[in-house]
């Protein structure tokens, strides 16, 4: 929400696109988190993943969590995205996951833990929290380096304009 407010586009890569309500500068397509050679294709070009993944929709959570959260790192890290946000609850185990993660990447990567949060941050403040961290992280790193202007090897039609971002401006 804090990254449309701005005036970015934002790329919603979910697995259910039609329960998404249509807003402008939305584009809400259909992924599978599990498949990290077309996650890959589909964030190629974003100036930021910001994953919200928890797996907590399968029956195993934990296994579906490591299992998407290793293949979000793999295609954030094989498209040469720079930065990855991931928000999620308070779960050691989780948040162990996402800093081994961590140590792989060479994306711009920082964890924040909102105390007192569970996965859904259904606890009063820690959702607003959470947005306020996020909206601080695209501040910080998304603001601080314009989009770099078509050549005329690019021209303005390519495809390279015309991809759906998760946080660039028109």
């Amino acid at each position: 929400a804090e990254a449309l407010a701005r005036g970015h586009r934002v790329t919603a890569l979910v697995s259910r696109p039609e329960r998404i309500a249509p807003q402008a500068q939305l584009s809400a397509v259909k992924a599978d988190v599990n498949d990290a050679v077309g996650l890959a294709r589909q964030i190629a070009g974003h100036d930021a993943v910001v994953s919200a993944f928890s797996g907590h929709a399968q029956a195993d959570v934990y296994d579906a969590y490591v299992r998407g959260f290793q293949s979000i790192v793999a295609a954030v890290q094989s498209a040469g995205v720079p930065r990855l946000l991931v928000v999620g609850g308070a779960d050691p185990v989780v948040i162990e996951l996402n800093r081994e993660a961590m140590a792989r990447m060479t994306a711009q990567v920082e964890l924040e833990i909102v105390p007192g949060a569970s996965h859904l941050f259904e606890e009063p403040g820690t959702l607003a929290r959470v947005a306020e961290l996020a909206a601080l992280f695209l501040r910080t790193h998304l603001e601080a380096k314009p989009r770099p202007a078509p050549t005329e090897a690019e021209p303005a039609t390519s495809r390279w304009a015309q991809r759906c971002s998760s946080a660039k401006r028109d």
